[in-house]
This record gives C-alpha cells, sequence and structure tokens, in this order.
C-alpha cells in the first residue's frame, strides 16, 4: 500500500496537475491528513491512530495530538520538518501542498474576493485531542514577551496587583517610518524611498536572489519561504496592504501604570536586537559598513 510520503512530490508547475485534479473530482482537492506533534502535551488517543504511530516523529518531537484541516501555514515547533503543518493535497501518483497550489493558481483556486484580500489561503481548522489541559501559553512579539516577564515578576511582588485584572501592551507608540532608518543601519544597507508593496508578491518574485545570497556568505537559512513561514503573509495583514483604512483602536494601560508598574520596551531596539541576532547565528548576511 502506497503512503502519502511515498508519493512523487510535486514543487512546480502544478497548474495542469491542480486542474485534472479538480476534473477527475468533479471539483474537490482530496487533501491527506496532516498530523503535528507538541511538546507540552499528551496525545489523548483519539485521532484514530495507531498507537505505534502516536509518536512517530521522534520522542523528542512529542505526540501527535493535533490533525491540521486545508493547512498552507507551517507548524510552529522546535527541530520541526520543512513542511511540518502543511497539507497535501493527493492526485494518482502524486503530492503538493495545498500551500503551492493556492500560489500558483491563486483566485483560480480560492476566488477573486479571498486572493485580492488575503493573496493567500488565510484561514485553516485543527482538531485538538489532548490528555489533559492545555498549558497556559501566549503567542507574542519579542518586546512584548520580555515585558510580560517583567510584569509578572512585578505583580508577584507587588500587593497592589493583587486580585487585579491589568492590560498590558507595550505603550510605546511608534511610527514605522521612525524605525526605519535604525533597522537600515543595523543591516548595514541604504534607506530607500516610501514604496508600498505587498511583502509576500516581494520574497515570491526574488527567492532566487535570496538563494545567491545564502551561497555567497554561507548562510544557514536556507530556503527562503522556511525561513520567513507565514511571516510575509502576517506583514501584508499587519499592514493593511490593499484594504481601505479601517477603525483605529487603541488598549489603555492607565490602571497598570497607576498601579506602579511602568516599564516599556523600545521597539526600535528589540527590531535591531533581533536582526543582529540573525546576523550572529548567521541567518543574514554581515551587515556592510
Amino acid at each position: 500500500m502506497k503512503t502519502t510520503t511515498s508519493l512523487k512530490t510535486a514543487e512546480k508547475n502544478l497548474r495542469s496537475l491542480v486542474d485534472a485534479a479538480l476534473e477527475d473530482s468533479g471539483g474537490l482537492l482530496r487533501l491527506a491528513p496532516c498530523w503535528v506533534p507538541r511538546t507540552f502535551v499528551q496525545p489523548g488517543r483519539r485521532l484514530k491512530l495507531h498507537p505505534d504511530d502516536l509518536y512517530a516523529y521522534g520522542l523528542n518531537r512529542g505526540g501527535i495530538d493535533e490533525r491540521w484541516f486545508a493547512s498552507t501555514t507551517p507548524a510552529v515547533n522546535e527541530n520541526r520538518t520543512p513542511d511540518e503543518g502543511l497539507s497535501y493535497c493527493i492526485f494518482r501518483d502524486s503530492r503538493f501542498t495545498l500551500a503551492s497550489a493556492v500560489e500558483e493558481c491563486g483566485a483560480d483556486l480560492v476566488g477573486e474576493t479571498i486572493w485580492g484580500k488575503y493573496q493567500r489561503w488565510p484561514v485553516f481548522s485543527k482538531i485538538f485531542d489532548n490528555m489533559g489541559p492545555i498549558p497556559h501559553h501566549m503567542h507574542q512579539s519579542q518586546e512584548h514577551a520580555k515585558l510580560v516577564g517583567q510584569v509578572m515578576v512585578w505583580a508577584a511582588q507587588s500587593p497592589q496587583a493583587a486580585n487585579e485584572i491589568f492590560n498590558v501592551t507595550n505603550g510605546d507608540v511608534f511610527e514605522w517610518r521612525s524605525v526605519w532608518p535604525a533597522m537600515a543601519e543595523t543591516l548595514g544597507v541604504k534607506l530607500g524611498a516610501d514604496e508600498p508593496a505587498s511583502l509576500a508578491r516581494y520574497i515570491k518574485d526574488n527567492a532566487d536572489v535570496w538563494s545567491k545570497i545564502v551561497a555567497k556568505y554561507g548562510l544557514a537559512s536556507g530556503d527562503l519561504r522556511a525561513f520567513v513561514g507565514q511571516g510575509d503573509q502576517h506583514a501584508d495583514f499587519a499592514f493593511a496592504f490593499g484594504a481601505p483604512a479601517g477603525p483605529v483602536a487603541f488598549v489603555s494601560t492607565v490602571k497598570l501604570r497607576k498601579a506602579g508598574f511602568n516599564a516599556a520596551i523600545d521597539t526600535r531596539d528589540a527590531f535591531c536586537a533581533s536582526l543582529r541576532s540573525f546576523i550572529d547565528r548567521r541567518l543574514l548576511p554581515p551587515a556592510r559598513h
């Protein structure tokens, strides 16, 4: 019996394959199960996997306790495999990721409305199957992670924090244009003029340029898509590229500051520290000063 991983993987020129798959099925793409392991929880054993397969990725990767559906989003796991979290489409003796199919076929696959707004397939579903509750965890930016650590220490030691609920945000109000010069200096590049652009589209169009940079400087970051994950698409969403201006919302930290916690992280410094870390780890080329 053939397994998903034993099929031939198609990565380019997918349109004809996608069209044939849709024609064969009457308009549907057949997706293989997408299993995701986690190191911080134990499998609940209700995903209908054979017990021998629960730790198929290895004990160090944790047990499989999630099944993802129609995913074009890589799983953010330590030591992940390159395609972890990505759904595969199966057609005859071939397989290809749904992410690659959407990237190549665009609006023909996901529709004009979704493609026009997101330039991708922006959602997916999960089944969680954990033996116990998921540990408390947060998805944070670097500056917020540092700040939360500080506020937790403060709250543990401050009587005025007892039994209170606070909004915790960095409170560093800045304009992106004020950050670009510092980031350019960190990278050793010249600052260009404002030019609205889709980061996702720019990265797609310049993947071969990045490959040459990796080869020239012997970088460890390798494939550009694997390096940035879905960060480029998140940036387009965060900057609302191509979308009309929407309402502005602010989260007040007045209560927290009146209670005595006044720390803040300089966002510009946080970004530059991250870039220097990438350079030190040979994920980005050395700065040109």
